[in-house]
């Protein structure tokens, strides 16, 4: 009897060993292990929209909300290859969390075919956007117009900080700034004149880049 009290402790011990290994892992993004655990969660899910924005979360909390590189190059490969919208607009909706500062190194760089489908998908949902997110868009949609060469572009004025770690968006600047992006898409000219006009021309809207 003392024998299989003594199994059951130590079981009981190992699980709970285990289980704080899954946490720390799920805690750390960029361990191998932890991006390993992401890739099965992402194969066997059925809701990808609410797993990609939990990761979102996590990034945020745990990792400043770089993306580790391997599920970058990950995510991706999917966006470019998948035939399932709803997966599409799942990771479109995943990097525009991200954001423009945060976007990793790969989606700025992927076929024009795909990069205009992501556009297209981001100025459909500007209207529905909060404000944190509508300044995000405009920023990504700018980022994905150069082909990814901007260093984390700041829509100038779009934002003020009310605290240390705290802001508020201005509503006119951003209101401004997704009308134009809205209209410049909406113009009739091909993706390879487009690309070349800059949606803020004529404007007295800028962004910079961190010094």
């Amino acid at each position: 009897m003392m024998l299989w009290k003594r199994i059951a402790v130590c079981l009981l011990v190992a699980g709970v060993l285990v289980a704080g290994v899954v946490v720390y892992f799920d805690e750390q993004p960029r361990t191998g292990p932890a991006q390993a655990r992401f890739r099965a969660r992402y194969d066997a899910s059925i809701d990808r929209e609410s797993l990609l924005a939990s990761y979102s979360d996590l990034l945020r909390a745990r990792n400043c909300k770089y993306i580790p590189a391997e599920v970058d190059a990950f995510l991706v490969s999917r966006l470019e290859g998948t035939n399932s919208s709803s997966e599409f607009e799942a990771i479109v909706h995943f990097y525009l969390r991200q954001g423009a500062s945060r976007a990793g190194q790969h989606i700025g760089t992927v076929p024009d075919e795909v990069k205009t489908r992501v556009i297209d998908s981001i100025v459909r949902r500007m209207p529905i956007l909060d404000g944190p997110d509508r300044v995000r868009a405009v920023e990504f949609v700018e980022y994905l117009r150069l082909d990814g060469d901007f260093y984390k572009p700041q829509l100038i004025g779009a934002t003020v900080m009310t605290g240390p770690t705290t802001f508020r968006v201005v509503p006119e600047v951003v209101d401004e700034a997704a009308s134009r992006y809205t209209r410049w898409w909406q113009s009739p000219a091909p993706w390879p004149e487009k690309k070349q006009i800059a949606p803020l021309a004529g404007s007295n809207l800028k962004f910079s880049t961190p010094q």
